[in-house]
């Protein structure tokens, strides 16, 4: 079971607050953009803790390569590198497998309609 057996939302390796989108890895380990949180959490089968695998374990938000901003949509690649939808930092980032930061594959990081901006994106 991932997250808190009581339904507790926390910041803990135990805790998620806002659980968006589920995705499975090639291991079906499951993997949970963690919105509140600001982080995507990974859970191993068996295991009663996740681990942080993008964003912060402490939940700090941030609009840096290595931190998040409120993510929501979650994709992963066949080689398990996970696609972000960042929605408050409105971008989307890129984050390698293994990596402790990610890079911003679209959008600009900020608020627009142009061409090449996003507004809160959602979903990957």
């Amino acid at each position: 079971m991932a997250g808190n057996p009581s339904g507790t939302a926390g910041v803990g390796a135990d805790q998620l607050n806002k659980p968006y989108v589920l995705r499975l890895d090639s291991s079906n380990a499951l993997y949970i953009s963690d919105f509140y949180n600001n982080r995507i959490q990974k859970w191993i089968i068996g295991n009663s803790n996740g681990v942080t695998v993008a964003g912060q374990a402490d939940g700090t938000s941030g609009a840096s390569s290595t931190t998040l901003n409120s993510p929501i949509g979650l994709a992963i690649d066949s080689s398990d590198n996970m696609y972000i939808a960042d929605k408050h930092n409105n971008r989307v980032v890129y984050w390698a497998n293994g990596s402790s930061s990610g890079s911003m594959i679209a959008g600009t990081g900020s608020y627009g309609s142009a061409n090449n901006q996003l507004s809160y994106p959602n979903m990957i």
